[in-house]
């Protein structure tokens, strides 16, 4: 049956499927291997889990067993331990670095017979009966739900899959820094009214603002400030906070220390004195836009100063 998982996974590699999906592909080959006792191989995939997604845990994890098992300690214990201190209640992991950090000290050197432990929590693997191909369709299947929530053109209605427009949205905003994006908000699934908006969007620190009007330009706005739902209405003010368009491939920042959003209640997002680009009052459908704050040279709806909005979409902005 292993024999048979492994080769489903080298099928599902060959594919040549997206950046993470291949670590994952690749990172579970390498606990098949492991359990066949390929410890070469093994370690050779979760150097390739590893390359194709920094951030995979079970491809250190797996990596620190592979070289343990090939009696190299100190490159074993660099990735068991950062594994724990990612996963801290692991036990597992840490009672395989206490055995290596002993082995370091007797200066011991042990064959482990690493590929049969069968007590690696932090694996989560399914039964090696249930590794046939369905199970392995079904695992990409979640690993690519799960890439779509973190991707903005991969999850956005209005992006849709185009990568140029989501590059450019991230350099916007901190071309130095990892952003991840996170549904918060979209019109045509959670509802056409402000408070439809601010039940999901209140107090959520940086969002991004993007919308699309039937006439299909599509805008936004970043700001690193709470929405609120103020009962009078209020300014606030940063340095930024910025407007785009996606049409112009541009992003136009504050002419001087105005207020950046306008927060309340009855309103969706509002940007700038007199609403630079207002979503909102109280149908989310309804927008306006003038040039007040922000140096948009009306461009943001080409003169338009009201028009209709067919889709709207708030996103959280986290940086890594």
């Amino acid at each position: 049956m292993l024999e048979e998982a492994l080769n489903k996974y080298t099928e599902a590699i060959n594919l040549k499927i997206k950046d993470k999906i291949n670590s994952f592909l690749y990172s579970n080959r390498a606990w098949v291997n492991l359990k066949l006792e390929k410890i070469g191989a093994a370690l050779d995939d979760a150097n390739h889990a590893i390359k194709w997604d920094p951030d995979n845990i079970k491809g250190y994890y797996r990596r620190g067993l592979a070289n343990l098992a090939l009696l190299k300690y100190e490159d074993a214990l660099i990735d068991l331990e950062y594994a724990f201190k990612k996963y801290p209640e692991e036990k597992n992991v840490k009672d395989k670095i206490e055995e290596i950090k002993f082995e370091i000290e007797k200066k011991k050197l042990r064959n482990s017979n690493i590929a049969n432990d069968d007590n690696e929590n932090i694996n989560e693997e399914p039964p090696e009966v249930l590794l046939d191909l369905k199970y392995i369709e079904n695992e990409i299947k979640k690993e690519e739900e799960k890439i779509k929530n973190e991707y903005l053109s991969q999850n956005s209605k209005i992006i849709k899959n185009d990568n140029e427009k989501e590059k450019t949205i991230k350099e916007w905003i901190n071309p130095n820094k990892k952003i991840k994006f996170t549904l918060l908000y979209r019109m045509s699934r959670d509802g056409e009214n402000a408070t439809d908006f601010h039940r999901n969007c209140d107090n959520k620190g940086a969002t991004l603002t993007l919308a699309e009007t039937t006439k299909g330009y599509q805008i936004g706005g970043y700001t690193t400030l709470d929405w609120e739902s103020d009962n009078n209405g209020k300014n606030k003010t940063d340095d930024l906070t910025f407007l785009f368009s996606l049409n112009q491939m541009k992003k136009y920042t504050k002419k001087n220390n105005s207020r950046s959003i306008y927060v309340y209640k009855n309103d969706g997002p509002g940007f700038g004195n007199g609403r630079d680009l207002g979503i909102g009052n109280p149908k989310m459908t309804s927008g306006w836009s003038n040039n007040s704050t922000f140096l948009t040279n009306n461009e943001l709806t080409n003169g338009e100063g009201s028009f209709t909005y067919k889709e709207v979409e708030v996103y959280k902005v986290d940086f890594n």
